[in-house]
């Protein structure tokens, strides 16, 4: 016979703390290019990771998408990266992000420009 237990937690896990809604972004010929698709308080410090499900326009493009430190003024590691027309769904690294500051998620796309180029961030997540 199976059955469930509850048990005391002595660690607290994000499963995901904020999801940004979608968002085309124009193709730029290089970088910089970023949008920022939204932008989240972290009260505690945590380990965590950028979860992006995106496509491009075409097979020339990447799109890209990073966490940034606003209080730092620099982007988190664990940026990442879509090539697909078809849409794809990528996770960046697991890095320490620190409580009590400012993330936002940034996207781009680069390798093209013109009016029928663009990536589409669908959601951008930050998951443990």
């Amino acid at each position: 016979m199976a059955g469930f237990a509850v048990e005391r937690a002595r660690s607290l896990e994000i499963i995901a703390a904020w999801v940004a809604p979608k968002r085309v972004v124009p193709a730029v010929a290089s970088s910089p290019g970023w949008y920022v698709m939204g932008e989240y308080y972290l009260p505690k410090s945590t380990m965590a990771q950028l979860d992006v499900v995106g496509c491009v326009s075409d097979a020339s493009l990447t799109l890209r998408a990073r966490l940034w430190d606003v209080q730092a003024a620099a982007p988190v590691p664990g940026e990442v990266q879509i090539k697909k027309v078809d849409g794809d769904r990528v996770k960046g690294a697991r890095v320490s992000l620190l409580g009590n500051r400012r993330y936002q998620v940034q996207v781009e796309c680069t390798g093209g420009a013109g009016d029928t180029l663009f990536g589409v961030a669908e959601t951008a997540t930050i998951t443990d």
